[in-house]
């Protein structure tokens, strides 16, 4: 099977402007993804898991982030900590992404804290969730 990924528009502008070494980790985590997809979590050295994820169901961040299929990886920046449970590897920063009925493609939607200067779990603004513009066929 094949597992595609893209930048959705407004983290593909930020990308080009993070430090070399936040690319990296980002594009570790795409290759990690083109190789193994999210079948087997146990490939990827971070946590995944949904963004809905123990928030109250009856909320809006759990209805934006359910009906917006939006999950979420531990990148491992600055560094990678071991998990109170020792399971996995957590990180101050996460990787947020699309991931629509647990298909083939992923959509990589922001990097940012974990948790907000506010206390909460960080969540992207809804307009990180829009799609980059279609190439124009034939644009030189």
């Amino acid at each position: 099977m094949t597992f595609t990924w893209n930048f959705k528009a407004k983290f593909a502008d930020e990308f080009k402007r993070l430090p070399a070494a936040e690319q990296d980790k980002v594009i570790e985590f795409t290759d990690l993804y083109e190789a193994h997809g999210l079948a087997d979590f146990s490939k990827y050295p971070g946590k995944i898991t949904q963004s809905w994820k123990g928030l109250d169901p009856a909320g809006d961040d759990y209805k934006f982030t359910y009906n917006n299929c939006l999950w979420h990886y531990h990148i491992g920046l600055p560094k990678y900590n071991q998990s109170v449970s020792g399971k996995y590897l957590t990180s101050d920063w996460v990787l947020h992404f699309q991931w629509m009925y647990k298909g083939s493609h992923i959509a990589l939607v922001d990097l940012y804290q974990h948790v907000g200067y506010n206390g909460k779990f960080w969540l992207p603004k809804p307009e990180y969730l829009e799609e980059p513009p279609p190439e124009e066929e034939g644009k030189t």
